[in-house]
């Protein structure tokens, strides 16, 4: 046990110097500065309190609730179905879609 706890920091240990030299040689090869060194002028133009705000305040869109499976198929803008990847009796992957028919995509 004593030689696998040696093993296993040695190694560990490497790995972190392996991460930091490669860290290091990608910031100075791309110029990458540090976060205090940037600046952002369209961040300081804009006013993150008000767009905050003003997403909040935008109610949000209640579903459409129908009585009944048969008025549910006939007014509905998607269609929904799942996907069964069977092996013999056992499912190993279940997809769950949506197709919107409006928009002519998947969901």
């Amino acid at each position: 046990m004593r030689t696998f706890s040696k093993v296993f920091i040695v190694s560990f240990i490497c790995f972190l110097i392996a991460i930091f030299i490669g860290s290091y040689s990608y910031v100075k090869e791309k110029d990458i500065k540090l976060e205090s060194e940037q600046s952002y002028p369209i961040a300081e133009k804009m006013d993150i309190g008000k767009t905050i705000v003003k997403k909040l305040e935008i109610a949000p869109k209640e579903p459409e609730i129908y009585s009944n499976l048969k008025e549910a198929i006939e007014k509905s803008n998607r269609v929904n179905f799942i996907v069964l990847g069977m092996e013999d009796v056992r499912t190993d992957t279940i997809i769950f879609a949506s197709f919107c028919l409006i928009q002519k995509r998947l969901v």
